[in-house]
């Protein structure tokens, strides 16, 4: 069953969305701290609509841009809405002018560091809001796949 009650105000959802078809991998997509089963309905009805409208892109042609946009729509939906606000505030202000529609298969440690010193050179920011900047690309890059982990991590070793 793609609902699931997990604990009291407490659902869980799965839906099956088919195969990926560049990797042929079964995509699949959990959900869990929804508060309501109406709102677990309506997150799985979305889910399944999205899949039917062929809205959900390949691993490998997938636009900064649009990588942002999934993110805040699948990775934070059950984070604080001064957490979220922070950081599509870094993502539009920062993140996104700098990549733009780079496909995120071509960003590499290199792009990574020339990011993080066009944030030096500007001066506005502090090292500790530059790094937050770096995190947020890092956990970019953990939403759409394993092998982009090491974007980041080498980028900041």
């Amino acid at each position: 069953m793609p609902i699931k009650k997990v604990a009291k105000h407490n659902y869980q959802i799965t839906a099956s969305l088919g195969f990926d078809p560049i990797t042929g991998k079964h995509r699949r997509k959990r959900i869990s701290n929804i508060r309501t089963k109406a709102e677990a309905e309506q997150i799985y009805t979305d889910l399944k609509n999205r899949y039917k409208n062929n809205d959900f892109p390949t691993s490998t042609n997938i636009a900064f841009s649009e990588l942002s946009k999934m993110y805040f729509t699948d990775y934070t939906f059950n984070q604080k809405p001064t957490y979220v606000n922070t950081q599509e505030g870094y993502s539009k202000n920062h993140l996104v002018p700098f990549f733009k529609n780079t496909n995120i298969t071509k960003i590499s440690p290199t792009e990574v560091r020339a990011f993080q010193k066009d944030l030096i050179d500007k001066g506005t920011l502090s090292n500790n809001s530059i790094n937050k900047h770096l995190i947020l690309l890092k956990r970019y890059s953990m939403s759409q796949s394993k092998k982009y982990i090491s974007l980041v991590t080498l980028a900041l070793t």
